[in-house]
């Protein structure tokens, strides 16, 4: 196998950011078409990509809220002082 592997001979993947778990995710679809990846360790590891892609996700979601929601909160202060 190419990749790089930890000591117990599995996949080393990065999945510290969306665009390292996107760029693991893509080279498990590409072992598995090259049949180098079992089906159900395929669907395990695709399985997890979705839930973590999902947990990214929501985390951006509730950053963007969160943003948005302090832009709301200052817009009314400036606008209760300027009253």
């Amino acid at each position: 196998m190419s990749t790089k592997s930890t000591a117990g001979g599995g996949l080393f993947l990065r999945l510290n950011t969306i665009s390292n778990a996107r760029r693991s995710l893509a080279r498990v679809v590409r072992l598995y078409a090259r049949d180098m990846v079992e089906d159900r360790k395929y669907r395990g590891l695709v399985f997890g990509f979705a839930q973590l892609i999902a947990a990214f996700k929501t985390e951006h979601e509730i950053e963007t809220f969160s943003a948005r929601l302090d832009a709301l909160e200052n817009w009314r202060s400036e606008n209760e002082r300027a009253k």
